[in-house]
C-alpha cells in the first residue's frame, strides 16, 4: 500500500525547509505543535500531500473519530499527518509544514516517507520543534535546548552542548533518518513547566 497520498504536483519551492511536529510524546502541553500551528496561520499554505494513516497507527489508541447528523453518518476522521508547502512573498526562503499525531507504529517507514515527500519538494534541510516537562517557572523566558545532526549546524546556530541518552520519541527517529540520508537536521525544544504539562501551554 502506497503510504504517501499525493494531493497536487511537488511544488517549486525557493530553497525550502522542512519544518515538523507531531503532536503525542514530543509535545509537553502542545507547545510545540501550537508553535508549528502559529507559523502555518501567518503564511500562505497549500496541501501538498498526506501520510496515510492506516499502516502506522493502532486505531484503539488513536481513535479515529466520527461526525452523525440528524440520525446520519456523515463520515470518518482520521489520525491524519499533513504536508503543506508554506510561502511568504517577503522571504527568501519557503517551508514545507509537517504536523500531525506521532505514529504508533514502523517509525523508520513513516519517517522515510515523509523525508521523501521532501527530497522531491527540493528540501535542503529539516527543523523540528519538541516540547518537554521540566522543573521551569511559567513566569520566566522559555528555556529552549537545541541539537542538530552535524558540528556546523551546532555552531551555525550556537547551540549549547547537550547530553541524553534514553526513550526518544518519533522525532529521535525522524533526525537519525535524515542524518543516514545526509540531510542537515536542527531540533529546538522548549521547557514546560511541569504543573503546566496537562493544558496547552504556547
Amino acid at each position: 500500500m502506497e503510504s504517501i497520498v499525493w494531493e497536487r504536483e511537488p511544488p517549486a519551492l525557493r530553497s525550502p525547509v522542512l519544518v515538523a511536529s507531531f503532536s503525542g510524546w514530543n509535545d509537553a502541553a502542545n507547545a510545540a505543535s501550537t508553535a508549528l500551528g502559529a507559523i502555518a496561520a501567518s503564511l500562505e499554505t497549500e496541501l501538498v500531500a498526506r501520510i496515510d494513516p492506516e499502516e502506522f497507527f493502532d486505531f484503539q489508541a488513536n481513535r479515529p473519530t466520527i461526525e452523525i447528523s440528524d440520525g446520519q453518518m456523515q463520515g470518518v476522521e482520521w489520525p491524519d499527518n499533513l504536508i503543506v508547502a508554506a510561502t511568504a512573498a517577503e522571504a527568501e526562503r519557503d517551508l514545507l509544514l509537517i504536523s500531525g499525531t506521532e505514529p504508533s507504529t514502523r517509525w523508520r517507514t513513516f519517517c522515510g516517507a515523509v523525508l521523501d515527500v521532501a527530497e522531491r519538494c527540493g528540501v535542503e534541510s529539516v527543523v523540528t520543534f519538541g516540547s518537554l516537562i521540566a522543573d521551569v517557572a511559567h513566569t520566566r523566558p522559555v528555556p529552549i535546548t537545541g541539537l542538530a545532526t552535524d558540528e556546523e549546524m551546532i555552531e551555525q546556530l550556537g547551540f549549547e552542548d547537550v547530553s541524553y541518552e534514553g526513550p526518544t520519541g518519533v522525532l529521535g527517529v525522524f533526525h537519525e533518518t535524515c542524518r543516514e540520508r545526509g540531510l542537515s537536521a536542527a531540533s529546538l525544544w522548549a521547557a514546560v513547566p511541569h504543573y503546566a504539562a496537562a493544558v496547552p501551554n504556547p
